[in-house]
């Protein structure tokens, strides 16, 4: 367990990935601090969520950012597979003999294997890309495959934001803040 207030620090540990393990942690924490619990950030599995409406049902349950993330990650990766599958059962364009004549248009690109070589373009953070892997994407923008791309990056971005009722809110310059007074962008 982590606290999210306390910039993730480990609170405590148990061994196993189980609902018994986590009814461990409520049980340790008493019914009183169960009480005052907020928000708690799950991983998808079913027995945390039956653990946490046992003993925190007043608390919002959120799924962590992780598990989000890498799933959003695992549904582009299903993509960029379908998208080069379906480059590889287009027809290639055969190659006649000798010379190409001067007005043949150029050579095209091998697509399937150009679609599968996009995979760590993709997969990512975009802070750290290369110059070469932010020219794939800039190619991929107006396909499936890079608009599959900006929407795990959007759902990425929704979990760096605060949250609406903090006071640290995300405006724009001179709009109306929390207290009605114009607020700076943070």
């Amino acid at each position: 367990m982590a606290d999210h207030d306390r910039a993730g620090a480990v609170v405590w540990a148990g061994e196993g990935r189980s609902a018994a393990t986590l009814e461990a942690f409520y049980a340790e924490l008493g019914a009183d601090r169960c009480g005052r619990l907020a928000a708690i950030s799950l991983d998808m599995g079913a027995a945390y969520k039956t653990a946490t409406d046992r003993h925190a049902p007043q608390a919002a349950q959120c799924v962590d950012p992780f598990h989000v993330v890498k799933a959003a990650n695992e549904a582009l990766e299903s993509t960029r597979r379908w998208a080069w599958n379906r480059a590889r059962a287009q027809p290639a364009r055969k190659r006649t003999a000798g010379r190409p004549r001067a007005d043949a248009p150029p050579p095209t690109r091998n697509e399937a294997r150009w679609t599968k070589r996009t995979r760590w373009a993709l997969l990512k953070d975009p802070a750290n890309l290369t110059a070469a892997q932010r020219a794939v994407l800039d190619e991929l923008r107006r396909s499936v495959l890079g608009r599959a791309y900006l929407l795990k990056e959007e759902l990425r971005d929704l979990h760096k934001l605060p949250h609406p009722r903090s006071p640290r809110r995300i405006s724009t310059a001179g709009s109306p803040g929390r207290d009605g007074a114009a607020s700076q962008p943070s």
